[in-house]
């Protein structure tokens, strides 16, 4: 099952609900992916970081990362090097999609 790390910050926020057990690939997967966004997130021109992982009817998770109007111009799956994950992801039967709104703000969805 994902593990129930709790970070709760001004900067880093998060929610999980689980209910179904999680196929150890696809926690992997998750898991690494979430880091890697993470990591590419972790820059001055982010405000926030909010992770929300639900696992009632399928698994999803959502990153919601604020941010200067420059940084979300500029993230991509393709720029930031998540080309593979998402491969991974679809292997596994899964998704990642990333919507960039006009207020700075990117959505990374991944769901199985």
């Amino acid at each position: 099952m994902v593990s129930k790390i709790i970070i709760n910050t001004k900067r880093f926020g998060n929610k999980f609900n689980a209910e179904n057990p999680v196929d150890k690939d696809v926690e992997i997967t998750l898991y690494r992916t979430i880091v890697a966004i993470l990591d590419k997130a972790s820059m001055s021109e982010v405000s926030s970081v909010q992770i929300i992982i639900q696992n009632t009817n399928s698994l999803m998770a959502v990153v919601e990362i604020k941010s200067s109007s420059d940084f979300a111009d500029k993230y991509s799956l393709h720029d930031q090097g998540f080309e593979s994950y998402q491969k991974r992801i679809e292997l596994l039967g899964g998704h990642m999609l990333m919507q960039k709104l006009r207020d700075g703000k990117v959505i990374l969805t991944i769901k199985f």
